[in-house]
C-alpha cells in the first residue's frame, strides 16, 4: 500500500498579514527614502540659489533683519535721530562739530562710495568711523543733504542695497548708535 502524501496546508489569512506587513514595512521605507532624498535635494537647491545670490544664506538674512530694524528705529526719531540734519542744532553750545570743508570732503567720499560699475562701501563705513558723536554724523547728514539733495539715511538705504552692502551699513548703524550725543571742545 501507498503511503499517503503529506499535504501541507496553510492558513490562507496568514499568508495575507504576512503580504500586508511586507507591503505597510515597504511603503514605510519608501516614505523614509522620499523624506531623506528629499531633504538632501531640499539642500542643495537652498546651497544653489544661494551661491548664485538668489536666496539669502543666514548671515545675509540677518544682516537684512538688523539694517531694516535699525533704519526704522532712527526713522521713527525724526531730529531726534544721529542721522537727521536737524540733530546737531540741538546741541549745547560748544559741541565739538566738524569743519565745513572737512564735512563737505565727507560728504564727497560718501557719495562716491557707490559708483556706476563698482561700488566700494568700506569707504562709506570709513567716513562713518571718523565720526566721534552724533552731532557729527547729523552735520555730515545736513551736509550731505545740502550738497546732494537727498537725505544721507534714505540715500544710504537705497545705494547699499547688496548683502555686501548691508554688511557695511548694519556696520555704521551699529557704529553711531554707539557714540556719545556730543562731546564739548572745552
Amino acid at each position: 500500500m501507498a503511503s499517503p502524501i503529506g499535504v501541507n496546508v496553510t492558513d490562507s489569512s496568514q499568508v495575507g498579514n504576512t503580504k500586508g506587513i511586507a507591503t505597510i514595512l515597504l511603503v514605510v521605507a519608501v516614505i523614509f527614502i522620499v523624506l531623506f532624498a528629499g531633504s538632501k535635494v531640499m539642500k542643495l537647491i537652498n546651497g544653489t540659489l544661494e551661491g548664485l545670490g538668489l536666496k539669502d544664506d543666514p548671515t545675509e538674512a540677518k544682516n537684512k533683519e538688523t539694517v531694516q530694524t535699525g533704519l526704522e528705529k532712527e526713522t521713527n526719531k525724526g531730529v531726534m535721530s544721529a542721522w537727521s540734519p536737524q540733530y546737531y542744532k540741538n546741541a549745547p553750545g560748544g559741541s565739538a562739530l566738524l569743519t565745513v570743508a572737512t564735512a563737505k570732503a565727507l560728504a564727497k567720499t560718501m557719495w562716491d562710495s557707490v559708483g556706476y560699475i563698482t561700488d566700494t562701501p568700506s569707504l562709506g563705513e570709513g567716513v562713518i568711523k571718523q565720526l566721534k558723536t552724533k552731532t557729527q554724523v547729523s552735520f555730515l547728514a545736513d551736509t550731505f543733504y545740502k550738497t546732494y539733495k537727498v537725505d544721507l539715511l534714505s540715500w544710504l538705504q537705497n545705494k547699499y542695497d547688496t548683502n555686501e552692502q548691508k554688511q557695511f551699513l548694519a556696520s555704521m548703524l551699529a557704529y553711531v548708535k554707539a557714540l556719545p550725543d556730543y562731546n564739548n571742545s572745552h
